[in-house]
């Protein structure tokens, strides 16, 4: 009972639910913590010859669990040695001391190595998952700056509206509107559409179909043929 009444104020107030969430994110963190203790990010930062961001290809059956895969670059933090496109052989993986190891095919990580003498390399601490906050983290930490937390972005307003019939999105005081196209170029550039006809341009279509209410998409370039219909 004590612990609904203390959700319930903090919903009547709202004052109190960004200190909830954060207290909850401080816990979660702690619990992970707890049940694998790793490194702070810029001590796992420094002990790595590479750091980069990488799509797993191929994983090769080792020993002992440990198998090792080849992955394919994609971004460079730290190695300048290093290109985007080249493939690396990496060991270590199913590392049972390393709290997060474990790779599949098509995986997209930032991945902390060590360089071997050999040429290949080995995981050097828990892969990170990618992210624009973690991207910028790992990306400070080893230029040696201040981490900054990106400002947020918020959506343009037709960004995310969907106009049916064909229709193009309008802004209107922050807000989105539908509208049928208006504009359409004096060319000629015939489209056959969905509904059997044959119209001078795809904005053409475009307005018919908006006018009408009507589904209409190009079903492909040039003139309809009465066989395509019949």
């Amino acid at each position: 009972m004590l612990v609904w009444l203390a959700f319930d104020v903090s919903f009547e107030s709202g004052a109190e639910i960004p200190a909830v969430k954060l207290a909850l994110g401080v816990e979660a963190r702690r619990r992970r913590f707890r049940e694998c203790p790793e490194e702070r990010l810029k001590v796992r930062e420094n002990m790595a010859d590479v750091v980069l961001t990488g799509t797993v290809k191929r994983l090769y059956s080792g020993q002992n669990n440990l198998y090792s895969g080849e992955v394919l670059v994609k971004r460079v933090v730290k190695g300048d040695h290093l290109s985007p496109g080249e493939s690396l052989l990496v060991e270590g993986f199913g590392n049972v001391d390393i709290c997060s190891s474990k790779a599949i095919v098509r995986d997209t990580k930032i991945f902390l190595l060590s360089q071997l003498e050999t040429g290949r390399f080995r995981l050097n601490s828990s892969m990170v998952r990618i992210n624009a906050p973690n991207l910028d983290k790992i990306t400070a930490t080893v230029k040696g700056i201040p981490y900054r937390r990106r400002p947020v972005i918020n959506d343009e307003p037709c960004e995310k509206k969907h106009c049916k019939f064909n229709g193009d999105c309008f802004e209107e005081n922050r807000r989105p509107t539908c509208r049928c196209p208006t504009n359409c170029k004096e060319h000629y550039n015939p489209v056959c559409a969905s509904d059997g006809l044959t119209y001078n341009t795809e904005c053409q279509m475009r307005v018919d179909s908006c006018r009408k209410k009507k589904k209409i998409y190009v079903r492909h370039e040039g003139l309809c043929s009465h066989s395509e219909f019949s």
